[in-house]
């Protein structure tokens, strides 16, 4: 499991609270999924690394940097890195969709937020959870300067990298690619 840190790149760029906010970014829980599609999780978490590092208001920070004796609870994550928030969520599969809740943590306030689930053609799965970065950022109420939306990569725009790596490594032969559909709120 891997676990990202985010602070804010620098004092001049505020968030809508008007400080720096540090985020720490968990693998999505996908254990609802077969085995073979558990790598949805740590997708889920590399999207949101990349895309939320493209925000002028944020920079990783190496995973290395990181205490993995510490990944077990989430509150317990962020307060040993003295993080502000935590992104986190879950993915399940409904008929052919996959679905991603994608929920949030803010450790200052004690607060967990449930934000509202995207669903997509489990072919679509990339362009789908590429726009979990900007879901975020306006949850978190930090501002998207203009023409940054489309670097944190919306949904259709194009697959992140990172996904098509890992879905390249753990497809199964003769798995059929099918045609990206756009992700859609899921009906309560």
């Amino acid at each position: 499991m891997l676990v990202s840190l985010l602070f804010c790149l620098a004092p001049g760029v505020a968030s809508a609270q008007g400080k720096s906010r540090a985020v720490v970014i968990v693998p999505a829980d996908a254990s609802m999924l077969a085995a073979d599609d558990q790598w949805m999780g740590e997708a889920v978490a590399q999207v949101l690394s990349r895309g939320l590092a493209e925000h002028p208001g944020f920079v990783e920070v190496e995973r290395a940097r990181l205490d993995p004796s510490a990944w077990d609870e989430a509150a317990v994550r962020a307060l040993a890195t003295q993080a502000d928030v935590v992104l986190f969520g879950r993915i399940s599969q409904k008929g052919t969709d996959v679905v991603v809740e994608p929920r949030l943590l803010d450790v200052k306030r004690g607060q967990s937020a449930s934000l509202t689930p995207i669903a997509f053609d489990e072919g679509a799965f990339a362009t789908g959870i590429a726009a979990l970065p900007v879901v975020y950022a306006r949850a978190l109420r930090d501002p998207l300067p203009s023409g940054n939306e489309g670097r944190m990569e919306p949904p259709g725009r194009r697959q992140p990298s990172g996904v098509r790596v890992i879905a390249a490594l753990t497809s199964s032969p003769g798995s059929s690619t099918r045609r990206p559909a756009s992700a859609r709120p899921v009906a309560a």
